[in-house]
């Protein structure tokens, strides 16, 4: 996480020919463990949001979302302004899709 930014990265495997990317931008806070198995991801409504007991402050939620990420055996949230995701043939270790690329000099 940087900048903000929190990418999700998943592998490839027999099973998933492909890899899928998950960025959330201008993220304020968040609650995950450090894997996951069978993702799945929800923007909150009002009355999950109030359940999750978030301690973040009103000007952190300020312009953002809650987003509730499950998987199989663990419920958590991000809080931030949009989630995109992404999948690509690309290896675990190439640079993600949404990778800003510097301009380059003539």
């Amino acid at each position: 996480m940087g900048h903000g930014q929190l990418l999700l990265r998943s592998t490839k495997t027999p099973a998933q020919p492909t890899r899928i990317d998950v960025l959330f931008k201008n993220v304020a806070a968040l609650h995950l463990p450090a894997s996951f198995d069978r993702l799945s991801i929800a923007e909150t409504s009002g009355v999950e949001r109030a359940n999750l007991n978030l301690q973040v402050s009103s000007k952190e939620m300020a312009e953002r979302k809650t987003f509730v990420v499950r998987s199989t055996n663990f419920q958590g949230y991000v809080i931030a302004s949009a989630v995109v995701s992404h999948e690509d043939e690309g290896e675990y270790d190439d640079p993600s899709f949404f990778t800003i690329l510097p301009l380059q000099e003539p």
